[in-house]
């Protein structure tokens, strides 16, 4: 137990000099004071385990570099939330995005694209589309699946804006 006690001990004495560490890692505060909340708490439930470590301070700067490369690389793969920061991010209005789409997809029907275009910019229901069109939902979704795969193939940036419209729908 003594060694529990000092890897909790270290982290609170040292919590200053942890916390630049983490700052310097993430580059951001918030971000920072975060990781090391999480660390701790990580830290604290595996008490018990914690009880063969030799040298509190090494393990615990290990455990710190991970848990910043770790958030670094969450934080790399999250989208964002805001409608500003996607505006920004994707810099796409309808008109522009309904073009490059066009353009993407000019081997398919124009209908078929039509539809595609009302599904994800209008969310007309696949259901609804699949009826005009003389399609059952499945192959129309089946249909929307394919031209989503040529888009990312051929655009990444589109691709990303397709997965956000994709969330959004559900």
């Amino acid at each position: 137990m003594a060694k529990e006690i000092s890897v909790i001990a270290f982290l609170t004495e040292q919590y200053e000099y942890l916390l630049k560490l983490a700052v310097m890692m993430v580059s951001d505060l918030d971000d920072a004071q975060d990781v090391l909340q999480n660390l701790a708490v990580s830290l604290y439930s595996k008490r018990e385990a914690l009880t063969d470590i030799h040298n509190p301070q090494a393990y615990f700067f290990i455990c710190l570099r991970h848990a910043a490369l770790n958030h670094i690389r969450d934080s790399a793969r999250a989208l964002p939330t805001d409608p500003e920061e996607i505006k920004k991010k994707l810099a796409f209005d309808y008109i522009e995005w309904e073009d490059v789409v066009k353009r993407h997809l000019s081997g398919y029907p124009k209908e078929i694209v039509q539809a595609f275009i009302d599904h994800y910019m209008n969310d007309y229901p696949v259901e609804q589309l699949a009826s005009n069109l003389s399609m059952t939902p499945n192959a129309l979704s089946q249909q929307f699946r394919r031209m989503r795969q040529r888009i990312a193939r051929s655009s990444p940036k589109m691709a990303l804006y397709m997965f956000m419209l994709t969330m959004r729908l559900r």
